[in-house]
Parts: structure tokens; sequence; C-alpha cells
């Protein structure tokens, strides 16, 4: 059974231009590609980007009226710090800056009947996927200037109902542009693929009725698919095997994010219970997050790409918390056990080798002050014999004038 993990929560300062703190409902979180930047929205058409620092998360930039309607998908432009896509209920996806400033508009419909709900970049920000309400995936070719390069419709698969089969969640496979996921209201799970510039249903994922949310693992190892009857799906993406199912909960998923090496899964519900994060490998239950109980909106959830932490929502999805592993999990300290014992043996090694070496040092300092001191003896024993010999020439040779003088004396 996996340990409980300890998670360290604060709250991000989230107030209008006002200074008054805000009360309506969050409808989307994400990070960007470099784990640097957080941005979510809320009912009031409004986009807030947050900075994440050592210290916390810092106030956020604010871009009021976004869309006409309340923003329901951020899509973060690989590869870059700042700049991403957001669909807000109209026919255009606009694409924006991280201080706030609108960079272009892209027209997905020019009659203004299409109304975009879904926008995902490729891993590479080669191709950007836009997913309307009337149930078409269209795809745009983001390095030639947004031109429409694929169009696929929903209703024409042979599984979907007579009215528009809603995308509820698209996700990218971790292989470059062979192919994506996409999620129904109504299910399947469709397997689509892109080539030559067509999109393609390559394989539909049967056995789940009604998806509501998919997640790639980091490590493109499995796909997860969260249901409206609580259920979380797991899809092995080498053989496209549905393996085994998370059932704990009993309440519609509205929400999944893993951790960066795919080994925690959390969860968030539409309603009836708290946000909560499981064993990847085990599906145990690890940490339960308080004040995550669903309000008039589902709750939220977004991990990381670079960190061992993620943001959420929380008081009835009403304000955005922020969560940091406090402590490494203990069936993680045992896995590295041997690794920190050789690492600690290693520095003990090279202390004991600097700790040899300031001896050596100290040694021959010693003999050098000794030497130096038995140096200066010799010299002083010279000097003195020097000055005696000289004293005595000097004094000998004075007497012995004194002494011819008085002999010449005595002569005369």
């Amino acid at each position: 059974m996996s340990t409980p993990v300890s998670l360290r929560h604060s709250l991000a300062r989230d107030v209008d231009r006002l200074g008054k703190t805000l009360r309506l409902p969050i409808l989307h979180i994400s990070y960007n590609y470099l784990g640097t930047r957080v941005v979510h929205t809320r009912e009031d058409a409004s986009i807030r980007v947050y900075k994440l620092t050592a210290l916390g998360i810092l106030d956020p930039v604010i871009i009021d009226n976004a869309h006409s309607k309340p923003v329901t998908s951020i899509a973060w432009l690989p590869l870059t710090d700042t700049t991403f896509a957001s669909v807000g209920g109209d026919s255009v996806v606009k694409i924006w800056r991280g201080n706030g400033a609108l960079e272009r508009e892209v027209v997905v419909d020019g009659s203004g009947a299409a109304k975009c709900r879904l926008v995902l970049f490729l891993p590479d920000g080669a191709i950007m996927l836009v997913a309307t309400a009337s149930g078409s995936i269209e795809a745009f070719n983001a390095l030639e200037n947004y031109s429409r390069i694929a169009l696929f419709s929903v209703a024409e698969h042979e599984n979907a109902v007579d009215e528009p089969n809603l995308v509820t969640d698209i996700k990218w496979a971790n292989r470059g542009h062979e192919y994506f996921f996409a999620g129904l209201k109504t299910g399947p799970i469709l397997v689509f693929g892109y080539e030559k510039r067509q999109l393609s249903v390559i394989l539909p994922l049967l056995g789940c009725r009604s998806v509501t949310c998919l997640l790639i693992d980091p490590r493109g190892t499995f796909l997860a698919a969260g249901l409206t009857d609580g259920i979380v799906s797991f899809w092995s993406t080498s053989d496209m095997v549905n393996y085994k199912a998370l059932t704990s909960v009993d309440q519609e998923v509205s929400a999944l994010c893993a951790s960066r090496d795919g080994s925690l899964l959390c969860v968030a519900y539409k309603s009836g219970s708290t946000t909560r994060v499981f064993d990847t490998d085990t599906l145990d239950e690890v940490h339960e997050l308080a004040d995550t109980t669903a309000g008039e909106t589902a709750l939220l959830a977004a991990w990381s790409p670079s960190k061992y932490e993620f943001v959420y929502s929380k008081d009835k999805g009403l304000v955005l918390g922020h969560a940091r592993r406090e402590e490494i999990r203990e069936d993680a300290k045992d896995e590295k056990r041997p690794e920190r014992i050789e690492k600690r043996d290693e520095r003990k090694d090279d202390r004991r080798g600097d700790r040899d070496m300031r001896d050596d040092r100290r040694d021959d300092r010693r003999d050098d002050r000794r030497d130096d001191r038995r140096d200066d003896r010799r010299d002083d024993r010279r000097d003195d014999r020097r000055d005696d010999r000289r004293d005595f020439r000097r004094n000998g040779g004075r007497d012995d004038r004194r002494d011819r003088r008085g002999d010449d004396r005595r002569r005369r």
C-alpha cells in the first residue's frame, strides 16, 4: 500500500481591478509547458495569468472580456513561456501574450456560426486543433499563418447519434503528428490519425459510455479517461487495451492530471466528493484535498510539467489553490535508498581525502617553520661570531698602537 503524500497548500490572490476578491466559478486551469506560469478563466469572460516563483504565486495579469462569452479552454504554445490560445463560445481563436496583449485572431468560421469549445496545440506547436459545439474538429497550421488544413465532423462517424455528439476533450499522443484522442459526450473515445493534411478515425475505444476528460501519461504509457459515472478507465498506449479502472468514488469525474513522472494521478469531481490524489500503479488514494467539494461548477486541477506541484479549484470551485510536495513519499525513499547510501559513502570518502590533504599541508607548513627557525638560529650565531671577531680586531689594534707610542716616548 502506498504511503500518503504530504503537501503544503497556499491560495492564489485573485481580485478584480478594484481590489475586491472574486467569487466567480473557475472554468479552466492550465500550466504552460515550462511550468513557470498558470492561467485560469472565470465566468466573467476574464483570463488571469499567474507567474510562479520560489516565493509562490505572484499577482496575476488580468485580461478582461477576452471573448464574448466565458473562456472554456486555454492552450499554451509549446516551447514558449508566455504565448497561449483561448476559445470562448464564439467563432474566433485568440492568441495572447503573457502580458495580456492580443497577438492575433484566428477565425474558425467566417459566418460566425461555429462555437469553439476546445483548443489544443501539437507538442511541437506546428498544428492547432479546435473543437466546436457542433461536433467538428478542425486543424490549423500554426507555421503557415494558421491556415486551415483539415476538418472532421464527429457526426459523420458511424457510432455518432442523431444529435451533435459533443467533443468533451482532446489529447495528442506523445508521438509527434501520428494520432490524437477525442473523448465524446456519448462515447466512445475516437483515435484520430493525421496524415497528408487529412483527419481520419483509426480506431474507436469502446467500453465507456460518456467521457468527460482525457489524460495522456507524461511518459506516454497510458491513456486515462474520466467518465460521468465516476470511473477512470486506463488504456495502454502500446496496444490500446483497457487494462484497469479506478472506481473508488461514485461521482462524475471533471478533471484528470498526472505528475510529471506519471506516478500520481489527481482526480477532481463535479459534485459530492473532494479532489483526490491516487497512485497510478496501485490506484491507492495517497492524499485528499481539503475544502474541494464542488459547488455550481465542477472542480478542476492541473499538474506542473516541471515540478512536484499542482493547482486546483477549491471552496466550491471559486478559489484557486496551490499544492507543493512537502516531503518525498516513503516508498520513493526506499527505492532511492541504495543510491543515497552510495552517494553518502562517496561524500564521506571525499571528506576523508580532503582531511588527509589538509593534514599533509599542515605538516609541511610545520616542517617549513621548523627549518626556518633552525636557519634563523644558525644565521644569528654566525652574525654573533662575526661581530665578536670584528670587536676583537678593533680593540686589539687600539692597544697595540698605545703600546708603541709608550715605547717611543721611553726611548726618547
